[in-house]
């Protein structure tokens, strides 16, 4: 599936506001819109803070956050809706008799307020919370999956990792552990769910893999910096469905989780600003196990 369109920025993505003295309300912080460099006019002077409730408090990973085997930290966001016997449910506005005069009321009124005031075109004929959840992206998200395996939608080269979609997720807000809930998969990220661990290290063995790169490179469209756009063209080859069995596939999944477990002792020990040149870093250190899942890969897309 395709993540949600979690825009504007300035709405959903948020920080923690904290006091210097009294810190803050693990319960019910006070949040403010987190820094968006990439916001475009009129949304980058809109600005929104206030008190919610940490129930509408989830995390997710921008393109950016996403490395080869691995990822550089969450996002926390803040979202209108429940989490109610594992599936994500939406309301749809500020007076949602479940939320009524509460804080995270007041600070939805802040945002219905802001869209009205600034949506243009097709947005326009659409509330805040329809846009998010466009084709259901948002409320079909299966927060109960164990793996989550996510690619990024545009990049040079196909970058993928897993997320153990079940272990809580911790922010360090003022050197406190503040949990987060579900994670959200965001507009920019692709994903697939599953229960299955060798599944996911498999597929994003393959994902990773040049020769799977090298396949859909003369199909991606090119951006000012080369090649860009990956949306679903890895899913036009006949990737094969994981096969307990199969011992190319047990190797994938093996090699994709020891690349993994390489790539959180490798992060702390490099000292790169730029996605594009941790992503490059990480390839070079994994060269080896990358020619070991190109064979498997090349083998295994012949047949």
């Amino acid at each position: 599936g395709k993540g949600s369109d979690l825009i504007p920025r300035n709405f959903w993505f948020v920080k923690v506001k904290t006091d210097s003295f009294l810190g803050f309300n693990p319960q019910c912080p006070h949040i403010e819109s987190a820094e968006n460099k990439n916001a475009h006019k009129p949304w980058d002077d809109v600005k929104l803070e206030g008190n919610v409730s940490n129930e509408f408090l989830f995390n997710t990973l921008v393109a950016t956050d996403i490395v080869p085997f691995g990822t550089l930290g969450r996002r926390l966001l803040f979202l209108p809706i429940f989490i109610k016997r594992g599936k994500v449910e939406m309301f749809s506005s500020s007076k949602h008799l479940e939320i009524i005069q509460t804080d995270t009321s007041d600070y939805l009124e802040k945002v219905e307020k802001e869209w009205k005031k600034h949506s243009t075109g097709a947005a326009s004929k659409m509330s805040t919370y329809e846009y998010i959840n466009y084709q259901g992206k948002l409320t079909r998200q299966n927060v109960n999956a164990k793996f989550k395996v996510l690619y990024v939608g545009s990049a040079t080269y196909m970058t993928s990792c897993v997320i153990e979609q079940q272990k809580k997720y911790h922010f360090n807000i003022d050197n406190t552990a503040f949990d987060s809930n579900s994670f959200i998969a965001d507009v920019a990220t692709y994903y697939y769910d599953t229960d299955s661990e060798d599944e996911a290290y498999y597929l994003t063995s393959v994902f990773n893999s040049k020769t799977l790169d090298d396949l859909i490179k003369p199909e991606q469209s090119k951006g000012d910096f080369g090649p860009r756009n990956i949306h679903k063209l890895p899913l036009t080859f006949p990737i094969p469905q994981f096969d307990p069995k199969n011992i190319e596939h047990k190797k994938l999944a093996k090699l994709g989780k020891a690349c993994h477990e390489k790539v959180i002792e490798f992060l702390p020990t490099i000292n790169l600003k730029s996605t594009g040149k941790i992503r490059s870093a990480i390839r070079e250190f994994l060269e080896k196990e990358y020619k070991e899942i190109d064979e498997s890969v090349k083998t295994m897309l012949k047949n």
